[in-house]
């Protein structure tokens, strides 16, 4: 009786049985492994390895006699995978990778927050490696991946957080917004600051006076609406929030307040003027008996 190892296009001898009271021969790189039974013909390998694998051919009285093919597959559990990836930029292509060290790999499958990916996401499997694109990546790609490695014996899962860098198309006009209303705040700030600056020979007074608080008034208004509309697009996209809501509040009365002004120095100034004189009289006339 003899067995063989039939290994692809190789053929590797094992052992060579004569019958009689003999041990068989066993050849290396079977021998303290393989482990023959005269009873029956059978044969035990101890300590098996994935390449192990493979037909083994047993023939009975070489020459005339009869031959069986055995096929054995070795199986390796498979380890945790590795899970990382590439750097993740805002509607840019990113990668995520999902490698097995050890143990064939039959099948790997991606899960976002718990949930199975749609197989047209873009994963490809190339041996013990898996690859997950994301195309033009995005705030609803970002949280937590899972990669689950398996085979016939056994299966390993590793999760990880995934964060995309950068803002995304409408964040990037929030940002735009609030830049330009931040520029339109400074610029009306001057028509606050340089009234103060002047000495009080150089005051400006009467209709250059209406006009540059019309100005400055306008500026204001139109700042505050820039920010509130940044603030309302950042809402839509992050969601509401505290932080946001309560500016938006006082940037609402701003407006209104800055609005009405304006108007009113620009096409109603005597309504404006009657008022300022109202509100001064009170302070004259207290001067006026304090000086006496």
């Amino acid at each position: 009786m003899r067995w063989e190892h039939l290994n692809g296009t190789s053929t590797c001898p094992i052992l060579q049985y004569d019958g009689g009271s003999h041990s068989p021969a066993i050849h290396p790189p079977y021998a303290g492994r393989a482990l023959f039974h005269p009873s029956n013909g059978s044969l035990s390998l101890e300590n098996v390895q994935e390449s192990d694998s493979g037909v083994y051919k047993v023939t009975v009285n070489e020459g005339d006699g009869e031959s069986l093919q055995i096929l054995l597959e070795v199986l390796k559990p498979v380890s945790r995978p590795r899970l990382w990836s590439s750097a993740l930029v805002a509607q840019a292509t990113g990668e995520v990778f999902c490698d097995v060290a050890e143990g064939k790999v039959d099948t790997i499958t991606w899960k976002k927050d718990g949930r199975p990916l749609p197989a047209e996401r873009g994963s490809h499997l190339s041996g013990s490696l898996s690859v997950l694109s994301l195309r033009s990546a995005k705030k609803s790609d970002c949280g937590s991946y899972s990669c689950n490695a398996s085979n016939r014996i056994s299966w390993q899962e590793t999760s990880l957080n995934i964060t995309i860098a950068g803002l995304s198309p409408p964040l990037q006009d929030v940002l735009r917004l609030a830049v330009v209303a931040v520029v339109f705040a400074a610029t009306s700030g001057w028509g606050l600051i340089f009234p103060v600056c002047q000495s009080e020979k150089l005051r400006i007074r009467g209709e250059l006076w209406r006009w540059l608080s019309a100005y400055t008034c306008g500026l204001v208004c139109i700042a505050s609406v820039l920010a509130s509309t940044a603030g309302i697009f950042w809402m839509r996209e992050e969601g509401p929030s505290v932080a946001i809501i309560l500016p938006q509040i006082a940037l609402t009365y701003a407006i209104v307040v800055n609005f009405l002004v304006s108007a009113t120095v620009t096409f109603q100034p005597a309504k404006f003027t009657q008022f300022k004189s109202r509100t001064g009289e009170p302070f004259h006339q207290g001067w006026q008996q304090g000086g006496r």
